[in-house]
């Protein structure tokens, strides 16, 4: 058995995170905000796929870039926690 909705598709994307993640979350992103910002960090990863290649992505997932380590060099007069 088919129900049919009168709502259009709206894709969707689920993964697993850890606790430690979800708790991080929760914390500095305020209630309705995690939307905004996960679509906002995946047009910046397709963008920078389109234009770059997958390196970038191959980079942050070894470890060689960090954008907590580029947040200083942006605002080099603020002090890094």
């Amino acid at each position: 058995m088919t129900i049919k909705s009168s709502l259009p598709y709206q894709p969707r994307l689920t993964v697993e995170i850890t606790q430690e993640q979800l708790d991080g979350l929760r914390k500095h992103l305020p209630w309705g905000t995690q939307k905004a910002v996960m679509g906002a960090l995946i047009d910046e990863l397709i963008y920078v796929c389109e234009t770059h290649g997958t390196t970038f992505i191959a980079a942050i997932l070894a470890g060689a870039i960090k954008p907590r380590e580029i947040m200083p060099i942006l605002d080099p007069d603020k002090e890094t926690a």
